[in-house]
C-alpha cells in the first residue's frame, strides 16, 4: 500500500487511510511524513470502523505472501465487515477471499505484491463511483443473504453435528 500510494497511477486526490496500531507502525509514520497523500489515524475504537469503511471508495486487504501462509486460503475478518458495510474492496488474489469478492462481485482481485495494480484498481473506483457503489451493494447483500453469523452458526452447527453422528 504505501508503495502504491506513491506511483503516478494513485489518483491524486484519493488519501490512502490507515487504522491500527502494529509493527509497521514506525514505517507508516514516516511514510505519512513524505507524502500527503498518506493519512494515519492509529488505533480506532472498534465501534467508529463502521463509519470509516462506509465513507471510503474501497477498503483494501493487500497481503504479501513472504511465508507461503495463504496459499491454502484466506479469510480475514476484515473482508466481511467491508461487505457489510456496503463497501467495495480490493484484495490480494489468494484463494477463499479473492473468490468471495469473485463470485459476489464486490470488489477488484489483484495479484499480490503488486503496487502498481493496486494504484490503478483505486484510480479505477475513483473514475468509476458508480462500479464501486454497485460492488458495495453486492458485498452488503451477500453478507446479508449468505454470510451473516446466523447462517454461519446454522454451517458450523451442521458440520458439528455431521462429525458427531458419523463417529
Amino acid at each position: 500500500m504505501l508503495n502504491a500510494v506513491q506511483l503516478l497511477d494513485w489518483p491524486e486526490d484519493i488519501k490512502l487511510v490507515i487504522a491500527g496500531d502494529g509493527t509497521e507502525k514506525s514505517k507508516i509514520l514516516h511514510h505519512q511524513k513524505i507524502n500527503d497523500r498518506i493519512q494515519y489515524l492509529g488505533k480506532i475504537a472498534y465501534r467508529e470502523i463502521p463509519g470509516l469503511i462506509t465513507h471510503s471508495i474501497a477498503c483494501l486487504c493487500v497481503k504479501n505472501n513472504i511465508t507461503d501462509q495463504f496459499s491454502s486460503g484466506f479469510s480475514p475478518l476484515k473482508v466481511f465487515e467491508t461487505m457489510s458495510c456496503g463497501c467495495s474492496i480490493i484484495v490480494s488474489d489468494y484463494p477463499y477471499m479473492a473468490d468471495l469478492v469473485r463470485y459476489f462481485n464486490c470488489g477488484i482481485v489483484i495479484p499480490p505484491n503488486d503496487p502498481l495494480s493496486l494504484a490503478k484498481a483505486v484510480d479505477f473506483l475513483r473514475r468509476n463511483r458508480n462500479a464501486a457503489k454497485k460492488m458495495g451493494e453486492n458485498g452488503r447483500r451477500a453478507i446479508l443473504e449468505c454470510h451473516n453469523w446466523m447462517t454461519r452458526s446454522v454451517d458450523t452447527y451442521n458440520v458439528i453435528k455431521n462429525i458427531l453422528i458419523k463417529k
